[in-house]
């Protein structure tokens, strides 16, 4: 599906050379609306408007969704929060002969996005910034088998979760 955002062929004002699908719509009671992704380089954005205005010609709901890509993919960077097996925890463990303790790791990599502001701030050092909450009750009981997923870690931005993954057994 195509939008003026993706057409070569009228309204050249709103192509947007990295849109790949969208829709536009307009009615008197939802005003001037678009739904449409783009991908610039690895980064792949969808991006909605609804009760735009259209004034003097303008369609703002067009001119509007340009400005949230270009911010999207000028402003924010993905970072990796976890990679898969990585060790994430060590939680204590009951009831097991001879271990009191088992390590838990990442089920799958998860990743999120942050403010580059934020990137240049603070570097690689993402706990600044990335609060990371623990969910797993303490003590485990045994028999634990490895791959069992033992609780989540849940990461937050700016108060929000960006992202949450399974804690694993790392082994039996």
């Amino acid at each position: 599906t195509k939008n003026h955002l993706m057409s070569r062929f009228i309204y050249l004002e709103y192509m947007y050379d990295y849109a790949d699908a969208g829709l536009s719509s307009s009615s008197s009671h939802g005003g001037y609306s678009v739904i449409s992704s783009a991908s610039k380089g690895t980064k792949e954005l969808v991006c909605i408007v609804m009760d735009s205005a259209y004034e003097n010609g303008v369609n703002y709901s067009m001119i509007d969704a340009q400005e949230m890509f270009n911010y999207g993919f000028d402003d924010f960077s993905t970072v990796t929060l976890a990679k898969q097996g990585e060790l994430l925890y060590e939680v204590k463990l009951k009831n097991q002969k001879g271990k009191s303790t088992l390590l838990l790791n990442a089920e799958k990599t998860i990743k999120g996005i942050v403010l580059d502001t934020d990137m240049e701030e603070h570097g690689s050092k993402l706990n600044e910034i990335i609060q990371k909450e623990v969910l797993v009750e303490e003590p485990v009981k045994a028999p634990i088998k490895k791959g069992d997923v033992v609780g989540k870690m849940v990461y937050k931005y700016q108060g929000n979760i960006m992202g949450e993954v399974n804690l694993i057994a790392e082994t039996d």
